[in-house]
């Protein structure tokens, strides 16, 4: 018996069971809750009674109603939303959509197809944690970093004097200054001992010092009070919500740290040229992947978004960026490819100098990178092994597969 459920987060979800010849048995609908799955495999002991006959199409993965079915003893096939359309438009040409015509097309998959689909598999909470938590740094990563860009856009139209000086905002001093004088001309017009006091606070570098007394000494435009008060408002807000992002993940990289030193793979993959747990933890869980059939390097390489998707036909050859992939994981090879091609004890680093050289771009030669760091980690952990620079390096200059 097959299943096709068209998933949905804030109306009933559709479901339409088939049999093996593929029709219709019955239809309905039930709840995003425990009480709706309650109720549809109660529909379903109505008509077959032993569940690991039962197989189930779901456009979800991960979720409450694939954890449930699962759990359940039913088997569940996750379908991706492309191998939908392409099942849409074999059965519906003139391009009808609806919840029960996903759900029947998903049951129809799932009934032809499923010796070749990949099924349901519940993760070890230990990498659902890792990748949640590396979730939300990312995610506040990317907020700090829209943070900046709109504080950098206020100091350029409003405060030029303390853009240039401040730059990049990656200094405590820099964000004290701001919060301390927002506007140049609050700067301009602070006290000689109060701009000594600040800098034998923050014990700046002399040079650093030196740039500071130098802006001290320039001129400047000055707003009306009550218009510089609105311009302080919007720049210390922006410097206080960059300061709470940074709390947030360094006490997400606590988290992250701790949990990532206790993770069965932490030796393997910490002996790779980085110092940073997120990354050792993206690392972690990158190859941890319940499957029936162990996935090859290149496998792993356009899940993670670093292959590109190639279509060919006939003399006709053309190659595609990839857009389904784990934005996650594809993030932390990126990440990890552009600080490994910055070290000159590293095979990245002349790699990366080669490929320029040849003319290819900043990113399409960082792809390349983090597709070879896929392949070698993929090796250390079929093999068990820890990462040699020696080896790599070895096997690079003469021209040899980096991995095997």
């Amino acid at each position: 018996m097959f299943i096709g459920v068209d998933w949905a987060q804030e109306t009933m979800l559709q479901y339409v069971i088939l049999n093996d010849d593929g029709y219709k048995i019955k239809e309905g609908s039930f709840e995003r809750s425990l009480d709706g799955i309650d109720q549809l495999t109660e529909a379903i002991e109505d008509i077959e009674t032993d569940f690991g006959k039962v197989r189930v199409g779901i456009d979800r993965k991960y979720d409450m109603v694939c954890q449930n079915l699962f759990a359940k003893g039913l088997q569940v096939f996750p379908l991706s939303p492309s191998r939908t359309k392409a099942e849409r438009h074999a059965y519906h040409p003139a391009g009808d959509k609806g919840d029960g015509i996903d759900a029947s097309l998903h049951a129809n998959i799932v009934r032809k197809d499923w010796k070749h689909l990949q099924p349901y598999q519940p993760q070890e909470e230990t990498d659902v944690v890792l990748r949640e938590l590396l979730k939300a740094r990312n995610s506040l990563v990317d907020k700090k970093k829209r943070a900046k860009q709109e504080l950098k856009s206020l100091l350029s139209a409003y405060s030029p004097l303390l853009g240039n000086l401040v730059g990049d905002l990656s200094r405590k001093w820099q964000k004290e200054l701001l919060k301390r004088w927002p506007l140049d001309q609050d700067f301009l017009g602070a006290h000689g001992n109060e701009l000594n006091a600040f800098l034998k606070q923050n014990r700046l570098m002399s040079s650093t010092e030196e740039k500071v007394r130098n802006t001290k000494d320039s001129r400047s435009i000055e707003h009306s009070e009550e218009v510089a008060d609105c311009y302080r408002m919007m720049i210390k807000q922006t410097v206080e919500l960059i300061e709470k992002f940074e709390v947030e993940i360094s006490r997400l990289d606590g988290k992250i740290s701790a949990r990532t030193r206790r993770h069965r793979s932490f030796e393997m993959f910490s002996s790779l040229p980085t110092e940073s747990d997120p990354t050792v933890a993206a690392f972690c869980i990158a190859f941890e992947r319940e499957v029936q059939k162990p996935w090859s390097w290149e496998n792993h390489s356009a899940f993670m978004g670093l292959s590109p998707v190639t279509r060919a036909s006939g003399k006709s050859k053309t190659v595609h960026m990839r857009r389904a992939y784990d934005r996650t994981l594809h993030k932390a090879f990126m990440d990890f490819a552009d600080s490994t091609r910055r070290r000159e004890d590293c095979w990245a680093y002349q790699y990366y100098k080669e490929k320029r050289a040849a003319g290819k771009g900043h990113y399409e030669t960082l792809r390349q990178i983090g597709k070879k760091w896929v392949k070698i980690m993929h090796a250390m952990w079929r093999k068990g092994t820890k990462y040699d620079e020696n080896y790599i390096s070895i096997r690079h200059r003469q021209g040899q597969k980096l991995a095997a």
